[in-house]
């Protein structure tokens, strides 16, 4: 899948999935050790609400869609079996459209499912969240964009992210954007550039260390 492939990608490793088992297999089988390369990671510690009980919890990521517009994307990317740069290219749409037809211009046209209307909703709504990024409070408390990456990620031969994420460095989204400025600022998240918001300018940022309470 995409994301596998990209941490591939990033290892240096090559090739398809039957040719890597077996170098594998013949590591295991002759007793040679198995190849290693360092891959930057992030560390990832906090609390889950489940049932109403807290339960902390504990994982090893590369990178992760806190809360958002990426979160509820991985969310619908993941719903169906058969994933890929088409399916990646369905939820673009899909939000896209969305957004289109709840412009002033074509809502008064109820032509379409109101599914549809509400498509883009989820996406946008923000979250509260208290960030620090290396022992500094972000100044904005609600969010709709809240990812981390440790290293450039390209996921489908489509969307490019984290592309600030370097030399052990991890890169940071966090903040709000509109619908508006969902749609105005797609090519550049396509692209993997780093976003320039005069709203909120901190709102793509660079550190070593993340905490959300």
């Amino acid at each position: 899948g995409g994301t596998i492939n990209a941490i591939a990608r990033r290892a240096g490793i090559v090739g398809h999935t039957d040719g890597i088992l077996k170098v594998l297999n013949a590591c295991v089988r002759e007793g040679r050790p198995v190849p290693l390369e360092p891959v930057e990671s992030l560390f990832i510690e906090g609390v889950q609400v489940i049932d109403g009980r807290e339960v902390p919890f504990r994982r090893i990521a590369f990178a992760a869609a806190i809360a958002g517009i990426a979160q509820h994307f991985f969310a619908e990317y993941y719903a169906v079996p058969i994933r890929g740069p088409k399916r990646i290219a369905q939820i673009i749409a899909r939000i896209c459209g969305s957004v289109a037809i709840n412009s002033p211009v074509v809502s008064w046209c109820r032509f379409f499912p109101p599914e549809a209307y509400r498509y883009a909703d989820e996406f946008v709504r923000p979250r509260p969240a208290r960030v620090w990024l290396d022992g500094r409070e972000l100044r904005f408390h609600r969010h709709n964009v809240l990812n981390v990456g440790a290293f450039p990620f390209h996921l489908g031969g489509v969307v490019r992210s984290f592309c600030a994420a370097r030399n052990g460095r991890m890169h940071l989204h966090a903040g709000r954007l509109s619908r508006f400025e969902l749609i105005v600022h797609l090519p550049q998240i396509l692209a993997g550039w780093l976003l320039v918001l005069a709203v909120e300018p901190e709102g793509i940022l660079c550190g070593d260390k993340m905490n959300i309470p």
